[in-house]
């Protein structure tokens, strides 16, 4: 997706794994009773927490630029080049 942030066919994939990622993280939560128990090879509730908080920062900041890039080519007179360069417009997360 980083490569061709506009691919419809990766960032489908990126927000399957996505989704299959967050469904193990709630099934490794809901069996977790105490905030300081170990979710994996050496990482707390907590640093789960912190690396979770990262991750959303950066699918907020890739659905940002992909709004911002499609309220672009359908302005004019950008919209007439974008439908000139077969432009579309782009998944968010």
């Amino acid at each position: 997706t980083r490569a061709k942030p506009l691919d419809p066919g990766s960032v489908a994939a990126l927000s399957a794994a996505q989704e299959v990622l967050l469904d193990a993280w709630r099934r490794v939560e809901a069996g977790s009773g105490d905030a300081g128990a170990s979710m994996g090879p050496g990482l707390t509730q907590r640093e789960w927490h912190d690396h979770w908080r990262l991750t959303d920062k950066a699918r907020c900041q890739f659905n940002d630029a992909v709004q911002a890039y499609n309220a672009a080519i359908g302005q004019f007179p950008a919209r007439i080049l974008a439908w000139l360069f077969s432009f579309k417009p782009g998944r968010i997360l």
